[in-house]
């Protein structure tokens, strides 16, 4: 392969030495100085900006309108973040609850509960471990109409907390999948989803680059309505 991409370079290379060789001994220095810039500066730069360019994956989040499985899928399992809003543990937005089983078995969840279902995708080639989705979720109070106590609004937010989700491995085109349901009895609005390592990286490990449509995220009714 060397030899092949070298070949036909020889006669380009020839023509510019020759040209070299026909300065004067200061202007060969110039060209000197600087061919030994472009190969021990700007080569390395520029594969280094290939590298950097290089060292990530990019991870797409869809979420949309469902309900929660009455049965366990085929593989057994399902994972659902319960989102509940408690002053007493600030900062947190709820939980992660994970149902395991034969396909088929109950789930015990009620029929038509309001769920959104969220498809984590890894779009490309290298496979990335223990990846951490957040949602940022602001709770807010649900105002009612005083003439018919069934009807409400959206009022003002009541606190603003983070809930984590960790998938455990994320291949190519192999999406990891998992529910979320509202258990407050306060409106739920997911803000923000965000990813990162579990834990911190040590220089070597990809940069992950999160893809979503901003205008898909999560509204929920308070639970019961």
């Amino acid at each position: 392969m060397l030899k092949t991409v070298l070949t036909p370079l020889t006669p380009v290379a020839a023509a510019i030495g020759a040209s070299f060789l026909q300065q004067v001994w200061w202007v060969r220095g110039i060209e000197g100085a600087a061919f030994g810039a472009i190969v021990f500066v700007f080569i390395p730069l520029a594969i280094n900006w290939a590298s950097s360019r290089s060292n990530f994956v990019t991870l797409r989040v869809d979420c949309a309108v469902d309900f929660l499985p009455t049965t366990l899928p085929s593989e057994g399992r399902v994972t659902v973040v319960q989102l509940r809003y408690a002053p007493e543990v600030p900062h947190q937005a709820g939980q992660v609850s994970q149902g395991y089983g034969a396909p088929g078995q109950n789930t015990e969840w009620p029929p038509r509960t309001q769920a959104h279902k969220c498809e984590v995708r890894n779009i490309g080639t290298v496979s990335v471990f223990d990846v951490a989705v957040t949602l940022t979720v602001n709770f807010r109070e649900v105002v009612r109409s005083p003439s018919n106590p069934v009807e409400w609004v959206s009022g003002g937010v009541i606190g603003t907390g983070n809930v984590s989700i960790v998938a455990p491995r994320l291949e190519e085109k192999i999406p990891f999948s998992f529910y979320v349901t509202n258990t407050s009895p306060h409106v739920a609005v997911v803000a923000a989803i965000s990813a990162g390592y579990a834990w911190p990286g040590d220089g070597t490990r990809p940069r992950l680059i999160l893809n979503l449509d901003p205008m898909r995220l999560m509204n929920f009714a308070p639970a019961g309505t």
